[in-house]
């Protein structure tokens, strides 16, 4: 039973400390440029879940579009300078600003390209995983299960014990 016991401390340790990572700060990177009207830029970011995105306009009254693509496309359409024959994960045309969570179909190199018909700069941050990351407060709380298990199984004994005793 001692053994047990100590596995089980172990475990909760474990545990505890893998629930301790899902609030670790996620990633994320903004980027602000300066494109010539009818041009595009772009960047190229790694993906383990869905991101957020806020992006704006330095002024906020013109209107840009965002395409969201796969790493090749994205090199792709920076070298030919344009989106013939690319067709986005996810397209925001014609806005002045966004923030939301874009979903993207699995982990993987993924870029946006930024395309816009004025002087202006844009500015996109793209946040990482969102808070807190569930898979780890699952895999914490199974890993942790066979301690919380034990301190339920002493906590209701003492009270019978002590009842038992009146």
């Amino acid at each position: 039973m001692k053994i047990i016991k100590q596995i089980s401390k172990f475990l909760f340790v474990v545990g505890l400390a893998i629930m301790l990572m899902s609030l670790l700060f996620p990633g994320g990177f903004g980027s602000a440029s300066l494109l010539a009207p009818g041009n595009c830029g772009g960047e190229v970011f790694l993906v383990t879940d869905d991101v957020f995105i806020f992006t704006a306009t330095r002024e906020g009254n013109q209107t840009y579009s965002l395409f969201f693509l796969e790493s090749d496309d994205v090199l792709q359409v920076l070298e030919s300078g344009n989106m013939t024959g690319i067709e986005p994960l996810h397209a925001l045309e014609d806005i002045m600003e966004y923030q939301g969570w874009i979903h993207f179909p699995k982990p993987g190199t993924y870029g946006l390209i930024a395309t816009h018909s004025h002087n202006e700069t844009i500015v996109v941050w793209v946040q990482g995983l969102a808070f807190p990351r569930f898979s780890f407060i699952f895999a914490g709380l199974i890993l942790s299960l066979p301690m919380l298990l034990i301190a339920v199984g002493n906590f209701i004994r003492v009270k019978w014990l002590k009842r038992k005793e009146m």
